[in-house]
């Protein structure tokens, strides 16, 4: 993989659990990993959600690998360019990258 084409920093994080002052436990996002990435959108549209129409992004998201990156699952969360995006899917590592499906609701 071209380092040149890994242009954008992205944020992943992951969720772990809060005690709140009452002794409640939430969960809260945390950062997890920040490195450059490459980002590719797929599709963009509207889909049906909860009987109303909803714009959503999908793309790929294209990583290094590396110890941290291969920790990356679908239950972590990735911010590109100030944008969230939930990971739909992992792909195994191949010719030392990461690709993962990411998508987005889109504001507006």
């Amino acid at each position: 993989m071209r380092s040149g084409s890994l242009d954008r920093l992205v944020t992943f994080r992951r969720r772990k659990t809060v005690a709140s002052k009452a002794g409640n436990e939430r969960g809260a996002w945390e950062d997890a990993l920040t490195d450059f990435a490459n980002y590719r959108r797929a599709s963009g549209g509207e889909v049906l959600s909860a009987g109303g129409a909803v714009d959503l992004e999908t793309g790929v998201l294209t990583i290094r690998d590396s110890e941290d990156a291969r920790q990356i699952t679908a239950s972590y969360r990735v911010t590109i360019e100030g944008r969230d995006f939930a990971i739909t899917s992992v792909a195994l590592p191949y010719k030392r990258a990461i690709q993962m499906t990411v998508s987005s609701r889109l504001a507006g």
